[in-house]
């Protein structure tokens, strides 16, 4: 669900009804990690430690930070409907290998211009 509303976002061009529906399926697919979080009772969806699960997660959920930038009046990332996601992002941020291939919000929008231009620049930097 997440995947696909993402994907459906990258390509909008200012069309706001799209928009809209993109960014209520990111937070309704949101919501599934949230509650699974809070069954968990951990820090990852692994435990204590971050996972295969968490791993997987967490390309698409870097990109978050950048949708919110391109979404407009649609804010995703909201502290009181995804407290344990948000965490799950921090502590995420604090993992030796996330660190190791971090890419900033602001890089992943550049690259997402660049390619809407049709010119993909893979070579930026922080």
């Amino acid at each position: 669900q997440i995947s696909t509303a993402l994907l459906k976002l990258y390509f909008t061009k200012n069309d706001e009804k799209i928009l809209k529906k993109s960014c209520d399926d990111i937070k309704s697919g949101l919501d599934v990690f949230e509650t699974e979080l809070i069954k968990r009772g951990t820090k990852f969806f692994g435990g204590d430690t971050p996972g295969m699960l968490d791993y997987m997660i967490w390309p698409w959920a870097e990109r978050l930070p950048m949708v919110e930038m391109i979404a407009r009046n649609n804010a995703l990332l909201n502290q009181d409907r995804f407290p344990k996601m948000l965490s799950w992002m921090d502590f995420m941020k604090n993992d030796a290998a996330v660190k190791l291939s971090f890419i900033s919000p602001e890089n992943h929008l550049k690259y997402l211009n660049s390619r809407l231009e049709g010119r993909p620049d893979y070579d930026m930097e922080d």
